[in-house]
């Protein structure tokens, strides 16, 4: 792993803007990961970097785009990597293989690219986002922000007890597979916490007060920053949000007693929000 007070070792390569491919040989295995590199990008200045991992059932750079993630590398920047796609996988399944392949696409690109290692973020959605989370909480350092949409917590989630990173979360109140009642959720017998007492932890973690405030207001949902903590912690919640990517418009499928799929029930701008949310972080 890289320490933040490393120099930049990927600046003055020259990459080819859009989306590319990026390979490297551990042992007898091929690993990869999509880098989207965006067009301003000179390769002479550290930039940030986004790592997206991406839901099961989905590709990494087809979900990358239909969430408009590139838009947001474009807009700040950044390099944004994901990893490969093993038969659209749920991460939990392998987890220790999950946090062992994250850590491999961050050393790669930074390592490869003209990177701000201390402007490193995640953005994770639905197992995406819990891999991402543990990962997080075993390796704090690697990431100045996260942004989880459709994330919960376990009761037995441990967290190392450094400084915890910037924290984003976005919850849909009628998601099934995450319930806020806490419970099973519909597709795994892992009990969650409910949302309240997931917000209490992410706050403690980051020794915030318990008042917050509105970060931002809108008619689908609002979004509410804590107080006083060592590094940002947003709640947004959102009450016609199932098991998706809010305001995305692409269908999530219901829980197994459920037939069919349904589209995405509301505006909430989830992907503009996360652009201001990396943005404050990045001015910081």
């Amino acid at each position: 792993a890289l320490d933040l007070g490393e120099v930049p070792t990927g600046c003055g390569i020259k990459h080819t803007t859009d989306w590319g491919m990026q390979t490297e040989v551990v042992g007898l295995e091929r690993l990869g990961y999509a880098a989207y590199v965006p067009s301003k990008y000179t390769g002479s200045a550290p930039v940030p970097l986004i790592l997206a991992v991406h839901p099961p059932g989905m590709y990494g750079r087809a979900w990358a785009d239909h969430v408009r993630l590139t838009k947001v590398a474009e807009d700040l920047n950044a390099v944004l990597v994901t990893p490969l796609d093993k038969g659209m996988r749920p991460w939990l399944r392998d987890l220790p293989g999950a946090k062992a392949e994250f850590e491999r696409v961050l050393d790669h690109a930074t390592a490869s690219f003209c990177i701000d290692i201390g402007r490193v973020f995640g953005v994770g959605m639905s197992t995406g986002a819990q891999a991402l989370s543990l990962f997080s909480c075993d390796q704090p350092d690697r990431f100045r922000g996260l942004v989880l949409v459709g994330h919960w917590l376990t009761p037995h989630t441990k967290c190392d007890d450094r400084r915890q990173p910037a924290l984003m979360i976005v919850n849909g109140l009628l998601d099934r597979v995450s319930p806020i009642e806490g419970g099973g959720g519909c597709y795994n017998s892992d009990t969650r916490l409910p949302l309240v007492e997931a917000n209490d932890t992410m706050r403690r973690r980051r020794h915030c007060k318990e008042n917050s405030t509105e970060w931002v207001t809108h008619p689908d949902g609002d979004c509410q920053k804590y107080a006083g903590c060592d590094t940002d912690f947003i709640s947004c919640e959102v009450p016609m949000g199932v098991h998706g990517w809010p305001g995305s418009q692409h269908s999530v499928v219901r829980c197994v007693d459920e037939l069919g799929e349904i589209p995405s029930l509301t505006q909430f701008p989830t992907t503009d929000l996360l652009l201001q949310f990396l943005q404050e972080q990045i001015k910081k």
